[in-house]
């Protein structure tokens, strides 16, 4: 099944983001802040990408996906 990165500053949203991608069949990864977000998706290679662009400071997200598409990932974000 495919994995799924869900990259948000907001517990919450990951929990429940994460309880109804499993209880489909995805493998869900999390992280809470744009760091470990780039660290899990450069370790594990997700096939979709959910990214919160409003996190921490307004525009962590948006540069998170420029860092993204920079170092040639394709997934889906």
């Amino acid at each position: 099944m495919a994995l799924i990165a869900v990259i948000d500053d907001d517990n919450d949203i990951l929990d429940a983001s994460s309880l109804v991608l499993t209880a489909k069949g995805y493998e869900v990864i999390t992280a809470d802040n744009p760091d470990d977000g780039y660290r899990i998706v450069k370790e594990k290679k997700p096939d979709l990408i959910i990214l919160d662009v409003m996190m921490n400071e307004p525009d962590d997200g948006f540069f998170l996906a420029q860092k993204f598409r920079k170092m040639n990932v394709d997934a889906p974000i």
